[in-house]
C-alpha cells in the first residue's frame, strides 16, 4: 500500500466535505465546525509526514490544541 497515495485520498475526501462559509446555518454549524477541524489536522498531518514543519512550528501547532479558544487557521 503506498501510504502517502491513501493519505492524499483522505486529505481530499475531507477537503471536498468542507461546508462553504456562506452556506454554514445554525443548524450545520457544528459539522461545518467539526469538518474544518479534519481538514486542518489533515493538512498538519501531511505537512508534519511530508518534513515540512520546524520543530518550532510543530511545537506551535501543538499548543495551539491546548487552547481551545485558539483557531489555528
Amino acid at each position: 500500500m503506498n501510504i502517502t497515495a491513501e493519505e492524499r485520498k483522505i486529505y481530499n475526501k475531507v477537503k471536498h466535505l468542507q461546508i462553504a462559509e456562506d452556506d454554514i446555518t445554525p443548524v450545520n454549524f457544528g459539522l461545518a465546525a467539526f469538518r474544518a477541524g479534519q481538514l486542518d489536522m489533515a493538512k498538519l498531518l501531511m505537512k508534519l509526514r511530508n518534513g515540512e514543519l520546524s520543530e518550532y512550528q510543530l511545537r506551535t501547532e501543538v499548543a495551539t490544541l491546548d487552547n481551545h479558544t485558539e483557531m489555528v487557521n
